[in-house]
């Protein structure tokens, strides 16, 4: 038998070595493994490429020490700061919610005072009118008729009380 017909039966070398396989075919595989070098040498390197992969599917050994200490403080540093990045958004998102509707009511506010001003409802235009003219005949005073003649003084004097 060639090697090339060998490696058909090597690919069952697990079984062999778990001793599935039955007696006589490991037996033949053990004589052509002693005077072939080249199958040896292909069973070493798919028992090393076998351990080799066992090793990277078992789990990692858990940290300890010091390594456990920073890989913890490197987590915390992290989770912080995403937490930090997400907050930040959703306290702007309240703040604008909050300044467009206090500005939205102000607005509203605004111009019902405005259309209440035009209407008449905060001053009524006829007391706006009585006050507007109160306010004028107190700041100028009643037109004075001047006497004519030194006689006219006199006589007005007397009148008033004045020229006693």
């Amino acid at each position: 038998m060639t090697c090339r017909e060998w490696e058909r039966r090597l690919a069952l070398l697990e079984d062999f070595a778990n001793g599935e396989a039955a007696q006589a075919e490991r037996a033949e595989v053990a004589a052509h493994l002693e005077t072939c070098a080249a199958c040896r040498s292909a069973v070493g390197d798919a028992r090393l490429a076998s351990a080799m992969l066992a090793e990277a599917l078992e789990p990692a050994a858990v940290p300890t020490g010091f390594s456990r200490t920073r890989m913890d403080a490197l987590l915390r540093a992290e989770e912080e700061r995403q937490r930090e990045s997400l907050e930040f958004w959703p306290a702007l998102e309240r703040l604008a919610s909050r300044l467009a509707w206090g500005s939205a009511m102000a607005l509203v506010t605004l111009l019902a005072f405005v259309a209440g001003l035009q209407i008449g409802v905060y001053w009524p235009q006829s007391r706006q009118t009585e006050t507007r003219d109160a306010e004028v005949r107190e700041m100028v005073p009643r037109p004075v008729q001047l006497p004519a003649d030194h006689e006219e003084v006199l006589a007005t004097l007397v009148a008033d009380g004045n020229g006693r």
